[in-house]
Order: structure tokens, then C-alpha cells, then sequence
């Protein structure tokens, strides 16, 4: 069975490109093609499709008055198993290349868009974390200093009640101490009274 020269995997159905100069054979990721592009991209496309490694070799200076393909290669057809590179490449005035850089320019339109999209809601998505994450520790400050101060007011009104306590048990005591002293004189006023009873009777 064939190997993938990208990534050494052998084929497991009919579905891979053949380069057309060093007949090096790519699987669908490798050539860096959806399934749907494939399938619809006509056999001639694919016959004259050249891997990235043979397009890198070819030489510069080319005859721009080379005759053109008798059919034009479909755009939507994906040439290069790495084509992003393709992006970086200096401007060539060798037509062949150009008309190579607008179709991998093309095919990578929809993907560069989508890398755009993606950084604001990434950006977005983050920030969100941010203004929530500081929420929650606003909300946890806020919520300990308001623990703290309710535990330092009770503490005053629980300060304060045992200190009225003291003062009323102190009141309390003095008063029996008072009523204490005055029994006893009554005690005593009372016995006075009965020795002089008991004296008058004799």
C-alpha cells in the first residue's frame, strides 16, 4: 500500500493527490484540502496538482510567453500542503506564480477571515473573565468587611450589656447590703421591745 510522503501513513481509500512532477502521493490533510474540495475539483486539476516541495524548486524566470493550459485549474482547488507560506512569498512578475498566489490567496480567504473573527471574541471572552473574576473579589472583600463589621458591632453591644450587668448586679448588691442592715436593726428594736415588755410585766 502507498505512504502519505507527508506524514507516512498509508492510504486507506482512494482519496489522496498525486504531484504531478516527482509523483510524491499526499492524503487530503497533508495536501491541506477539505473532502468537499476534493470531490469537487475535476480530474485535470487534479492530474496537473504539484506538492508545495516541487513548486518551491521550480525556477523563477520562466517564459511568460509560455502557451496557457488548454483548461484553467478550478480556484477553488487547494494546490499546497502548506499554503500559508505561500502568503509571505515577494512578488514575482513570472505570471505562472502569480496566478498560483491568487488562487492559494483565494482558498485561504475564508480561513484569514476567520482567524480575524476569532481574536475579538477571544479578546472579548477574556475580558469577560477579567471583569468577572474582579466582581468575585469585590463581592468577597465586600462581603468580609461587611462580616467584620457586624462581628465589631456585636461585640460592642455584647461589651456594653455586660458592663450595664455589672452595674445593676453592683446596684442590686449595695441595696441588699442596705436592706440587710436594716433588719437587723429592726431585729434588734424588736428584741429591746420584748425585754421591755417582759420587764414590765414583773
Amino acid at each position: 500500500m502507498a505512504l502519505c510522503a507527508g506524514c507516512n501513513s498509508e492510504f486507506t481509500n482512494a482519496k489522496y493527490l498525486t504531484c504531478s512532477i516527482c509523483k510524491k502521493c499526499y492524503d487530503l490533510e497533508c495536501a491541506n484540502i477539505s473532502e468537499e474540495q476534493f470531490l469537487r475539483t475535476n480530474c485535470e486539476s487534479k492530474s496537473i496538482w504539484e506538492c508545495q516541495e516541487c513548486r518551491c524548486k521550480k525556477p523563477k524566470n520562466i517564459n511568460i510567453n509560455t502557451p496557457a493550459r488548454p483548461q484553467p485549474i478550478d480556484t477553488s482547488f487547494t494546490f499546497s500542503p502548506e499554503a500559508n507560506i505561500t502568503l509571505r512569498r515577494k512578488p514575482s512578475k513570472n505570471k505562472h506564480d502569480e496566478t498560483v498566489c491568487s488562487e492559494d490567496t483565494s482558498i485561504l480567504g475564508d480561513t484569514l477571515y476567520k482567524g480575524k473573527n476569532m481574536e475579538p471574541e477571544l479578546t472579548l471572552h477574556s475580558l469577560s473573565e477579567m471583569i468577572s473574576l474582579k466582581l468575585k473579589e469585590n463581592n468577597t472583600s465586600i462581603i468580609l468587611e461587611i462580616k467584620t463589621t457586624i462581628q465589631t458591632e456585636i461585640n460592642k453591644a455584647i461589651s456594653k450589656l455586660r458592663d450595664d450587668i455589672k452595674q445593676e448586679m453592683c446596684v442590686l448588691s449595695s441595696q441588699n447590703e442596705q436592706r440587710k442592715t436594716e433588719i437587723e436593726k429592726l431585729n434588734i428594736q424588736i428584741q429591746n421591745l420584748k425585754t421591755d415588755t417582759e420587764t414590765l410585766k414583773k
